[in-house]
């Protein structure tokens, strides 16, 4: 998961989350875990693999 090889890209994810999220965001070693389909952000997560 390039969000623990590209310290930049995390630092901006780890921002921007609470921008489309109000909740604490739940990321592990290869997963990010949400609680319901609603609140997946996927405009976020589709600039993250733009990047």
């Amino acid at each position: 998961m390039g969000l623990y090889t590209v310290q930049e890209i995390h630092d901006w994810f780890v921002s921007e989350y609470s921008k489309y999220n109000k909740r604490k965001l739940d990321i592990g070693k290869s997963c990010m875990r949400f609680k319901k389909v609603e609140e997946i952000p996927f405009e976020l997560i589709a600039e993250l693999c733009k990047n």
